[in-house]
């Protein structure tokens, strides 16, 4: 019996397809949940969380076949806390904190703009304000 492609794409999975998937790693666990999926060749995909409980040698390869959805006209929205990954594959972005909005747009505008204020000044995530903003209010 050949594998599927969606299978062979993570060779983690063929090594271990003789294993009942309760007894894999959370990560392994991960990947078998995204190939089932991957099986049925979806045109829209909602990824929450796919690079929670990998081990860091599988975040990249991960990433790559999402981009590799992507161009097979794949739509995909990923929910994922590591914004710094998930903005290194997106065209557009949505950042929410305690439940709101706080910013959208072009990724690339999003990761310059998480460099300097995002991810240097917590305040101004919280309140959603830049550190500008913050500094005008004291």
């Amino acid at each position: 019996m050949q594998t599927p492609p969606e299978i062979s794409a993570f060779p983690i999975l063929e090594k271990r397809q003789k294993v009942v998937a309760g007894k894999l790693s959370g990560g392994e666990q991960q990947i078998v949940a995204l190939a089932k999926v991957l099986v049925l060749k979806p045109k829209l995909l909602l990824l929450d969380e796919p690079l929670h409980g990998l081990s860091p040698a599988w975040v990249s390869p991960i990433l790559n076949r999402i981009m590799e959805l992507s161009k097979d006209e794949v739509a995909v929205i990923l929910v994922e806390q590591n914004v710094n990954e998930a903005l290194s594959i997106a065209n557009r972005g949505c950042v929410v904190i305690s439940g709101r909005v706080a910013r959208k747009g072009e990724a690339e505008d999003l990761v310059a703009e998480s460099k300097a204020v995002w991810g240097f000044n917590k305040d101004a995530a919280r309140e959603h304000r830049t550190p500008e903003q913050l500094a005008r209010a004291d």
